[in-house]
């Protein structure tokens, strides 16, 4: 008889064992695994041996994929690991094959030099027990069905394939600010589009025979009444307004019972939009989390930014910060305007201690722990940056 002794801890390195992978996410989460396996196709950086499994007896009994991704913070690139389809096999539930799958995953990301790890979730507080921290992000959720919105204006139309390099151009202008800070190359866009092809989902703003506007939705897998906006990113706000309007109207026609909406936008939904804004419920989505997967790593990444700002203006004095952030250490060092990153000695205490929340708040928002001393150097490592993880990036 087999036991979970008996149990193996793999790569999906053969077609065989990546298909079974497929059939167990299909099993539970209600997917197609043919159809999952054309749109991992699709996508240009898919590899097989992204794919975690957990085996027994040659039965696929937990699976996690591994989307390579590369993400925008200020002028550099963090490569960034996001974890997907985790399932385990509901008879074998509760025996640590998810915890399993998802630590062979993060040590598979640490020796390929990721910097971070990301997933999305309906279970925070289940990673959160393991060591993950949650990232709310501002959001809000309109009721359609309170509304009468006329038909769109002639310049909102549904998106047309000779309008890829004008949408491309427009997220790549407003970047984090509309639509998180995943870099997306050519591929990813082409590849995303022949995923989500319902007319309707892609709508575009023309004005004067320019676009000035586009925005992205799509019905939410887990949860089908949710029409959820993936991007919006216009010219002006009431290019926005216009998007939001003709998106909230689909959704009104096709039953949709919820419009749900992330991004600086949220918060301005009354200024830009205040019909909207007055049947629009706020919250904050908590299901986002993040964890480090090398800090050297990932300070090392934003060397060149740090060089950047200090040498524009000749004023970065030499000096030294050692940081502690959760179970890691990193010493700083900076001298003659360059920062370098090593591990402190055992003995020598650290300059400043946060917590792992705290150092994500510092990186990303660029907002100081109330009880933190606020040097000027700290001031520098960590300038004002825009940050988010929107559904859109979801795989």
């Amino acid at each position: 008889m087999k036991t979970d002794r008996d149990r193996r801890v793999v790569r999906a390195e053969n077609e065989q064992l990546l298909l079974g992978g497929l059939d167990l996410v299909g099993r539970v989460l209600g997917k197609d695994p043919k159809e999952e396996r054309r749109l991992l196709e699709l996508d240009p950086g898919f590899d097989p041996r992204d794919t975690f499994l957990v085996v027994l007896d040659g039965t696929v009994i937990s699976h996690l994929r591994l989307v390579r991704r590369e993400m925008r913070i200020g002028r550099s690139l963090l490569r960034l690991a996001v974890v997907a389809d985790v399932v385990t096999d509901p008879a074998h539930q509760g025996r640590g094959n998810t915890r399993t799958v998802i630590d062979l995953a993060l040590e598979a990301a640490r020796a390929a030099r990721y910097h971070c790890a990301v997933l999305f979730t309906e279970l925070p507080d289940l990673f959160s027990e393991q060591g993950w921290s949650s990232w709310a992000q501002p959001g809000c959720a309109i009721i359609p069905k309170a509304l009468v919105i006329p038909a769109a204006e002639q310049q909102v139309r549904d998106f047309r394939s000779d309008d890829l390099g004008a949408v491309m151009a427009l997220h790549g202008h407003h970047g984090s600010a509309f639509a998180g800070p995943l870099a997306r190359t050519i591929g990813w866009w082409k590849a995303d589009l022949q995923r989500e092809t319902p007319p309707g989902e892609v709508l575009v703003l023309e004005v004067d025979g320019r676009i000035a506007g586009y925005a992205r939705a799509r019905a939410r897998r887990r949860r089908p009444e949710e029409f959820a906006i993936l991007d919006l990113a216009a010219l002006n706000d009431n290019g926005q307004r216009l998007l939001l309007r003709e998106l909230v109207r689909r959704a009104h026609q096709r039953g949709f019972t919820s419009v749900t909406l992330q991004g600086p936008i949220a918060g301005r939904l009354a200024a830009v939009a205040p019909e909207l804004g007055r049947v629009a419920e706020l919250r904050r989505d908590k299901h986002t989390m993040f964890k480090l997967v090398n800090l050297r790593r990932l300070v090392g990444a934003l060397i060149p930014e740090f060089e950047a700002i200090c040498g524009r203006d000749g004023l970065c004095e030499d000096g030294q910060i050692d940081l502690l952030v959760g179970h890691l250490a990193a010493e700083l060092s900076s001298s003659a305007g360059k920062f370098e990153v090593s591990v402190p000695r055992s003995n020598k205490p650290s300059f400043l201690q946060l917590s792992e929340g705290d150092f994500w708040r510092m990186l990303f928002d660029g907002r100081m722990p109330p009880t933190a001393p606020e040097p000027a150097m700290l001031r520098t490592l960590f300038p004002e940056r825009e940050f988010a993880f929107w559904p859109a990036d979801e795989p």
